[in-house]
């Protein structure tokens, strides 16, 4: 390397084998005889080798060095890639086991395999193979208890078909079996009465309606459609029904579930006991409200999303429905605090909609029978997010048990009389 060194470089590049002074007395003896050339900078003297002195290497010489060095090169690069090579290797023998942990694996697996043989070995010698005799008896008894179930269930159909029983009722029975009875029971039940409820063919999704009462859904085969409900004195039930829809050409069977929110109604203890039952294994819940009452729009917020949200969880799809659309004079309105809106605009549900984390809004007539089909494809569509039911909460569990414990008692209010509700389940 041909540049400017120091007397300090020079002793630096010695190792100290050469003290400085002399380094710097035997530079500048050197550069009086012409050997280096010298240069003084502030205090500091630096030297050079005269190029011109030296003696220049042939060009072939350089090119033999250069064709070694390339060699060099690639006998690095080959012992970096075996080097690394070797390092995995030796990572992945020191996370094998070694040949002392094998061995006892191996002894540990031996000795699981003599204790399986030694329990097998009395199954062996007790166990005498099955006579041809032995299983026609057994199928001859399996065939007697088959007939058995069929003509229990034909029994069972003839009666219902007696009393006119529609699907529905088969419905509510069965919910009030499962309800009452123990999960092995209600199995029991159905298979000693004939009845076959699982299907393959049907997608089965349960779907709660919530809101102020006044008025309330019903389904009829084969659609299912808002209905008014216009008596005299209106009486608030838990109600339910089945509707048999389609949905993408697949086959859904339709638990409506529907619930009456009357104020009345809510200060009867037994029912604010009853009603977190309906919410259990449900998978879509639609709150309803009045587009001619805003207050019922008002309750939504703070009433029925918090019940909603409390008993069946925040991952319970939500669809926000707005009812008696026909009755609207108009969707839109300037709604200003001076010329306030006397009616639910179709931007106010949205802003509601949204405000609640409802999946959807929709608005609907029953009168007309508007919308209806739009409600019910999006509501199943948003059911089939949850695959399974939202669980029992233990305000529902807490209903069971007083529903239980009141089973066959008159229920009556502070004057005596029998409450004037229904609750079917």
């Amino acid at each position: 390397m041909n540049r400017p060194f120091g007397a300090v470089d020079v002793a630096a590049n010695l190792k100290g084998a050469v003290p400085k002074a002399t380094t710097q007395k035997i530079l500048v003896a050197l550069a009086e005889k012409g050997e280096l050339t010298q240069k003084t900078y502030g205090k500091t003297t630096f030297f050079v080798v005269n190029q011109s002195k030296l003696d220049c290497l042939p060009a072939e010489e350089i090119a033999t060095l250069e064709t070694e060095l390339k060699t060099v090169e690639d006998e690095n690069k080959a012992l970096a890639i075996a080097l690394r090579n070797a390092s995995a290797e030796l990572a992945r023998l020191k996370s094998s086991p070694t040949n002392a942990e094998i061995n006892a694996r191996v002894a540990e697996i031996t000795n699981m395999i003599n204790q399986a043989r030694e329990r097998l070995e009395p199954l062996r010698q007790g166990a005498p193979p099955v006579s041809s005799e032995e299983l026609a008896e057994l199928e001859k008894e399996w065939t007697r208890w088959r007939g058995e179930w069929v003509r229990r269930r034909k029994l069972f159909t003839e009666k219902c078909a007696v009393k006119k029983l529609t699907q529905i009722d088969w419905y509510r029975f069965w919910q009030l079996a499962t309800d009452v009875l123990a999960p092995q029971d209600a199995k029991e039940l159905a298979e000693d009465l004939g009845l076959e409820w699982d299907s393959a063919e049907h997608i089965r999704r349960k779907l709660v309606i919530v809101g102020d009462g006044t008025y309330s859904w019903l389904a009829s085969s084969p659609g299912a459609h808002f209905l008014y409900r216009f008596p005299k004195e209106y009486v608030p039930v838990f109600d339910n029904y089945v509707a048999e829809i389609k949905l993408d050409e697949k086959p859904v069977q339709l638990a409506l579930w529907d619930t009456a929110g009357q104020e009345e109604y809510e200060l009867t203890n037994v029912i604010q006991r009853l009603r977190p039952m309906s919410y259990a294994h449900s998978h879509v819940i639609l709150i309803a409200f009045a587009l001619d009452t805003p207050d019922s729009l008002e309750n939504v917020t703070t009433k029925w999303i918090e019940e909603v949200r409390e008993l069946c969880g925040p991952q319970i799809p939500v669809i926000l429905v707005g009812c008696k659309a026909d009755l609207r004079p108009n969707a839109h309105h300037p709604d200003t605090p001076d010329n306030p809106c006397p009616w639910v605009t179709r931007e106010k549900g949205e802003r509601v909609a949204q405000a609640i984390g409802a999946r959807a809004y929709k608005e609907c007539s029953a009168l007309k029978i508007e919308g209806v089909d739009d409600v019910f494809e999006a509501a199943t569509r948003a059911s089939m997010l949850m695959r399974e039911g939202v669980p029992s909460h233990p305000q529902a569990a807490e209903a069971r048990h007083h529903r239980r414990r009141s089973a066959g008692k008159a229920a009556s209010d502070e004057t005596g009389k029998g409450w004037k509700c229904c609750v079917i389940c």
